[in-house]
């Protein structure tokens, strides 16, 4: 029995990788790409039916770094879990456990209506041809 990813789909994140990082990709977008690839789904967009160097450059254009680091923490490592969120601002150093300000809420909203015209922008534009 073998465990962990086929190696078609490996291959696939490696050539997704360093098609990025040959084109000059950020970080940021390249970790994205590589999630992208791995399939699955984010609210109503299929990942598998999308070309994800397009939506990694769409993410990647739509936040600013912070919310590159709530992306990558809550969304790519967390897989969007609340905790998972709060650690990503957490990260920042815009927002800190224990702080009962609202300021984590009004981060997160910020955050999501960025990702809201990010998504907007991916389903329109980034279809696998």
């Amino acid at each position: 029995m073998r465990f962990g990813m086929p190696k078609t789909s490996v291959l696939a994140a490696l050539a997704c990788t360093l098609a990025l990082a040959g084109c000059g990709a950020s970080e940021f977008e390249t970790k994205v790409a590589a999630w992208c690839e791995k399939g699955g789904a984010k609210g109503s967009l299929d990942f598998k039916q999308l070309d994800c160097s397009c939506v990694a450059g769409k993410y990647g254009s739509a936040f600013d770094a912070d919310q590159q680091t709530i992306f990558l923490i809550g969304r790519v490592e967390g897989r969007g879990s609340a905790s998972a969120m709060q650690k990503g601002v957490e990260a920042t150093g815009k927002w800190k456990s224990g702080d009962e300000s609202k300021e984590l809420y009004a981060i997160i909203k910020v955050f999501g209506a960025a990702e809201d015209e990010a998504e907007t922008k991916i389903a329109e534009s980034c279809k696998k041809s």
